[in-house]
């Protein structure tokens, strides 16, 4: 890893562009440190590419700084071919820096790690379990003891892992 490399990658001014069409509609708003060459990456996979007509290039101080500017340009301006940012971003642009929500901890084990219905609730919570299955404790703790989940169980506790579970945990018709 090229420590250097990445703080010089940090501190490098970013271009925020936007296409606009005849009408002066905002067609798309994006991020680039080479914009000129990200639009002609445009005239490859964007349908909207023959419709531009003009572009603005206004450039940044850093990634973060033109990430939160792109963020604010799509919520307030809508441009027409752009999907919505992402909250978070909104966020860090609206909000001061002491509000920011904490990210939260992603717990990373190896997929086949887990194996049993006791290593899946431990891993996703059984308090978190109990809360978006609308079970009592005594269900997840005899759950857990039984060694087996029921079936309608997957989906939720899937979500919750985040990540494909072993259907062998659970009560599937036809499970031998």
């Amino acid at each position: 890893m090229d420590v250097m490399a990445d703080l010089k990658a940090d501190l490098s001014p970013v271009a925020l562009y936007r296409h606009y069409d005849s009408s002066g509609k905002l067609l798309y708003v994006g991020i680039a440190v080479a914009p000129i060459g990200r639009l002609q990456a445009h005239g490859d996979r964007s349908a909207w590419f023959a419709d531009i007509a003009s572009v603005t290039i206004e450039w940044h101080q850093n990634r973060e700084a033109a990430l939160d500017a792109e963020a604010l340009a799509i919520h307030l301006e809508g441009p027409e071919f752009n999907r919505s940012t992402a909250q978070s971003r909104l966020l860090r642009v609206f909000c001061p820096r002491a509000m920011w929500p904490e990210k939260p901890k992603t717990k990373r084990l190896p997929p086949n790690l887990l194996k049993t219905p006791a290593e899946i609730l431990t891993f996703v919570g059984s308090e978190r379990a109990r809360e978006r299955l609308e079970v009592t404790q005594d269900r997840i703790r005899i759950a857990m003891t039984q060694d087996i989940l029921p079936s309608s169980w997957y989906a939720v506790l899937e979500d919750l892992a985040g990540r494909p579970l072993p259907r062998e945990c659970f009560n599937f018709k036809g499970r031998t």
